[in-house]
């Protein structure tokens, strides 16, 4: 049975629409559902109904129940909105927000979150500082967790598996490779979790060969990596510039029975780019293409800065990206105004739009086509709100490359829709 069928035949039943004798527990058990699988629109019928009735959402925590359900379902506005309505949030509501934020990349309304509880340490869990650090992560700042470290261990999770991962990955993050070994060392208990963290920082700071060395240390104690060890390791080995270490390691976990993926090569990739290898990036790209991999915008994230390196402009076929997001079509129109192709701006935002089929209303945006100002009507498709596609285009814009920006569909027939991804020799 599926969500609206429960809800509509819960919300039917006489002892709900009564006032008398008011059985709460299916609505809470409904919001628990809505959780679950993301039904945003179940849930906002659910406090509709809550809010109609005028009930008291404090009872088994329904109002906390709510920010979960709008959490998860990635509303955040609606989820602030309850949040700062309730009189004493509990700990699953304070996870929540503080998860929801950091997940979406609000890093600092994440940490809003969390100090906003600063007076009532005590609802603090294991979970909350395992999300909190990630917020630090995000905006590597390392001596705001320097202080949750200490909260930590006045609290007495530092012991904890959880917390003390996110501490290693969160001091390897952000360079302080002396206090994640120090934290890793300390731990009593080490799962695949902590070893690959702990890897990672290694690699983060080019030291591949205490690296390599924690990794068949790992092995020794009875712990088989993963995808993301291996990937880890490759991606360092990469970003050193080392490619023979880096394919061999590559083939080593071919032979060990694990199948690269996509990650795996967008590891490699961002590696070479990072070593700045654009042409070895380049090539592992039509490999991975030749190979039946579809890039996404992971992909296309990590070649973008390998364009700048590379001075030839004479193919200029990027493949089409993502331009469901708001914005995406002003930002190409900019990209191609750059280079003078005003013309370009029109027939391209016509093409793509007809090949969607969507719903969209007019705006209108101005480019500059050589030394005359020309208005293009760009259109606003009526789809999901992603900023993805725009801070791809953005670079492009802000350092006035010429034919970078441009488009095509030769790799765009994804699950996923139009994804982007770049050929050689774009810059």
């Amino acid at each position: 049975m599926g969500i609206n069928q429960r809800l509509y035949m819960i919300m039917q039943a006489p002892f709900l629409v009564s006032r008398s004798n008011i059985s709460l527990d299916p609505i809470a058990g409904l919001l628990k559902r809505c959780l679950k699988f993301k039904a945003l629109r179940g849930g906002k019928q659910v406090h509709a109904w809550l809010v109609t009735r005028g009930t008291d959402s404090r009872i088994l925590s329904l109002n906390s129940k709510l920010v979960g359900m709008y959490a998860s379902c990635g509303d955040l506005k609606s989820a602030t909105l309850v949040f700062k309505r309730i009189r004493n949030p509990n700990v699953f509501a304070l996870n929540w927000m503080v998860l929801a934020s950091a997940f979406e990349g609000y890093y600092k309304e994440a940490i809003w979150f969390f100090c906003s509880m600063k007076d009532s340490v005590f609802i603090y869990n294991k979970y909350t500082f395992s999300v909190v650090l990630k917020a630090f992560v995000g905006l590597l700042d390392l001596n705001k967790g320097k202080e949750v470290h200490c909260m930590v261990k006045q609290l007495g999770f530092e012991s904890d598996v959880c917390v003390a991962n996110a501490l290693v990955d969160m001091y390897g993050k952000c360079g302080c490779i002396g206090y994640a070994r120090r934290v890793f060392d300390r731990m009593v208990k080490r799962d695949i979790v902590s070893w690959t963290s702990m890897i990672s920082g290694y690699c983060n700071v080019k030291k591949i060969e205490e690296a390599l060395i924690l990794f068949e240390r790992m092995r020794l104690e009875g712990l088989e990596p993963n995808d993301f060890t291996w990937n880890v390791l490759i991606s360092g080995y990469a970003r050193r510039g080392d490619s023979d270490g880096a394919f061999s390691l590559l083939s080593k976990m071919t032979r060990e029975g694990l199948v690269p993926d996509l990650v795996t090569w967008n590891a490699m990739i961002a590696g070479f780019v990072q070593g700045e290898r654009a042409g070895d990036a380049f090539k592992l790209f039509q490999d991975m293409l030749v190979l039946g991999v579809k890039p996404n915008l992971v992909t296309v994230a990590g070649l973008l800065p390998a364009c700048g390196m590379i001075i030839s402009i004479q193919r200029d076929d990027v493949t089409r990206g993502d331009l469901k997001k708001p914005g995406s079509f002003a930002m190409l129109s900019a990209i191609y105004a750059t280079s003078g192709e005003g013309r370009e701006v029109r027939y391209n935002m016509k093409k793509i739009v007809e090949e969607r089929k969507a719903q969209k209303e007019p705006a209108f945006s101005q480019v500059e086509e050589k030394d005359e100002l020309v208005e293009v009507e760009i259109e606003k498709e009526n789809t999901e709100v992603g900023i993805k596609a725009v801070l791809i285009l953005v670079p492009c814009v802000q350092t006035r490359l010429e034919l970078q920006g441009k488009l095509m569909n030769k790799y765009s027939d994804l699950e996923l829709g139009y994804l982007p991804a770049l050929i050689p020799n774009v810059w």
